[in-house]
């Protein structure tokens, strides 16, 4: 079930899918998801990508996603609801990770498989959604 802090924010770019697959039992459990996607999505995608309740998926254009995502952050912050940010890529990650200490939350890695499937990491190391849930975050791979 949600806890207090029940927020994940995900700052996705390329490979995004990879976070929103990651994502859905999160969503099934009663988290909030808020993906915020660097790029302009279709409305209607937007719409079927977004079945569960409590995930949304916002696309912004490219100048604005740092500042939405600051944005975000920042409310996270002030309301302590923010469990975990996901991010994409290493790019993302290193901007994020340096205001984690401040956030007080972590940042989390995911990628999306060539499968389809969608890896996670946690400081490098990859940990399953269960493990992540139950926050047992240090172990040696798993694969959503």
């Amino acid at each position: 079930m949600a806890t207090r802090r029940s927020l994940v924010i995900s700052l996705v770019e390329k490979g995004w899918a990879g976070a929103r697959i990651a994502t859905i039992p999160l969503a099934q459990q009663g988290m909030r998801v808020q993906h915020i996607v660097k790029g302009l999505l279709p409305r209607e995608l937007v719409c079927n990508l977004t079945p569960y309740p409590g995930m949304a998926i916002c696309s912004i254009r490219p100048p604005w996603f740092r500042i939405v995502g600051w944005g975000h952050l920042l409310v996270g912050y002030l309301t302590h609801e923010v469990a975990w940010v996901l991010v994409d890529n290493q790019k993302t990650a290193w901007w994020v990770a340096r205001w984690i200490p401040i956030l007080r939350t972590r940042v989390v890695l995911v990628k999306e498989t060539l499968q389809g499937a969608a890896q996670i990491f946690y400081q490098d190391h990859a940990i399953s959604m269960a493990q992540l849930l139950a926050g047992r975050l240090h172990a040696d791979s798993a694969t959503v």
